[in-house]
């Protein structure tokens, strides 16, 4: 199997290609390099060995020797290895010098390309690198110094014309600035610094070519301008052409955490995310599929602890969430060899659309949907369409919400909860370091009540206090629906607004709430 020099992108999650998102899912080993995004790291394998190599501008580095030696020594074993670097690792990033290390031990590569902060960095920060009225053409240069490579010819640069943008010049911005402009640049040149570019992170710093020498001198740093690594350094009229979109986004800048059951939904996150948030979604708790007779069987007789039968057939099958779904699904038919087909008949609901689809997927329409995602409405449409002693079914959680059963059963149906999946506490040594450290972050969202109590376990285990003495003040706390909000108060937490709805606009409205 050969292996795989791939290119992570700039740093927006959004940003890695198909290709790349598909060959750290499969991989059996993972070198990679120091500004590669953890939830790009999280795609690979639990199971997979994973090997850093990053090389930090300021202190210690992985020398490229002994990078190669490691894609050699792994490569050859036939298993899966990706090689992941940010960027693009034919751009600055020294792909050429590791796939020649390969090819020269007689190991096949492949090449990943990925999007290269040079163009990422501008789009981000709205400027154009070329514009047909102003720059028919850009030119990428590195910053960096190399003992043993010819240098850059700055002067010469600076009476090329067109946009250049510049990787890796931090340290040599003011020789840089210098070259330019003794080549003929004019002073009055606009230029960008997009520091962390396509990041929560994200920042801007304009001068004129200069302002910024002036402020520099021939030997200064970009430090002394406030420009710190990893920073791309826009220099060319174009620069005077940007409309800023990323930073003007409603929650940039914002840290939010939602913790989640490990490979559950993410489209919330990515919903804020495209909202400005940096999102940590990573699992806090993992879905464990509980054994379920066939459908026939539990039609036939349903088991409460006891022997007891049901005593007339099924009305109605109520869907509480996807999660639901899929664990019914797998467990009463497909692992019996069955499909839809085996439901004819049998009338179902679900709490939401995002439950609906999840049906649909299967090849089942609810006859129901529950105009809002809540227990309270499911049990409202389900009362409305059934009559006194109308059995219901409702696959679900192991502690599910007790508060749809009380109130169908108030209402004289017949309820009857089955337990399809449980959820179960992720170790503290694997949460990502923002549930560690929540005093970092400005919100957190919980989705559930198993969340909440695995959230509260783990701070126990870490310091000893319950969640309301370890998050502070600053931090809003966001309950996704009532009955997590009740979870999240029995858990120990304070909660600072209820999203009524499972979708990016109830949740907004929750956050600015809480920040009022």
């Amino acid at each position: 199997m050969p292996v795989s020099i791939v290119g992570a992108g700039p740093g927006d999650v959004g940003l890695l290609t198909i290709k790349a998102k598909q060959r750290l899912e499969r991989c059996d080993v993972l070198i990679y390099d120091r500004l590669v995004p953890r939830q790009i790291l999280a795609l690979a394998p639990a199971t997979a060995h994973k090997i850093y190599v990053g090389k930090n501008p300021d202190g210690l580095a992985t020398p490229q020797d002994r990078i190669n030696e490691l894609l050699v020594e792994h490569g050859s074993t036939g298993c899966s290895v990706v090689r992941l670097k940010g960027g693009d690792p034919f751009v600055f990033g020294r792909g050429a010098e590791e796939a020649q290390a390969l090819k020269a031990a007689g190991i096949d590569f492949e090449l990943v390309p990925g999007i290269s902060s040079a163009f990422a960095a501008p789009a981000y920060a709205g400027i154009p690198v070329t514009h047909r009225s102003i720059s028919p053409m850009v030119t990428i240069v590195t910053g960096h110094r190399f003992v043993s490579a010819p240098g850059v010819d700055w002067a010469a640069l600076g009476a090329h014309g067109g946009t250049l943008v510049v990787l890796m010049g931090v340290r040599q911005l003011g020789s840089i600035t210098g070259g330019l402009i003794r080549g003929g640049m004019g002073p009055d040149t606009p230029v960008a610094a997009v520091m962390w570019a396509t990041r929560s992170e994200q920042s801007v710093l304009r001068w004129s070519l200069g302002e910024l020498h002036q402020r520099l001198g021939p030997t200064g740093s970009g430090g002394d301008v406030g420009v710190t690594s990893p920073a791309v350094i826009v220099i060319g009229p174009v620069v005077d052409e940007a409309t800023p979109w990323f930073e003007h986004r409603p929650l940039f800048g914002l840290k939010i955490a939602m913790p989640r059951p490990a490979g559950g939904e993410t489209a919330l996150a990515d919903g804020l995310r495209q909202l400005g948030a940096d999102v940590l979604d990573q699992g806090v708790t993992r879905i464990v599929p509980l054994p379920l007779p066939s459908f026939p069987d539990i039609a036939a007789r349903y088991h409460t602890g006891g022997e007891e039968p049901i005593g007339r057939a099924v009305d109605w099958i109520a869907f509480t969430s996807s999660r639901g779904v899929s664990a019914f699904v797998d467990g009463a038919l497909t692992s019996h060899g069955l499909d839809a087909r085996a439901l004819h008949g049998h009338r179902i609901a679900a709490i939401g659309e995002t439950t609906a689809r999840s049906l649909g997927r299967f090849g089942l329409l609810p006859d129901v949907v529950a105009p809002t995602p809540t227990g309270t409405s499911l049990a409202e449409a389900l009362i409305a369409e059934t009559d006194q002693g109308a059995t219901i079914w409702l696959p679900r959680a192991e502690r599910g919400s007790p508060e749809i059963v009380q109130l169908l059963t108030d209402a004289d149906r017949d309820v009857r909860a089955i337990a399809c999946y449980a959820t179960r506490p992720v170790p503290v040594s694997e949460w990502p370091r923002s549930l560690t450290e929540p005093d970092q972050l400005d919100a957190l969202i919980l989705t559930a009540g198993s969340t909440a109590r695995s959230l509260a376990g783990g701070w126990d285990e870490l310091f000893g206090r319950r969640p309301s003495e370890v998050i502070t003040p600053d931090v809003r706390v966001i309950a996704l629906g009532t009955s997590t909000s009740q979870g999240a108060h029995a858990a120990g937490f304070h909660v600072d607004a209820i999203a009524d709805r499972p979708d990016v606009d109830a949740l907004l409205e929750a956050i600015c709430t809480a920040d009022s």
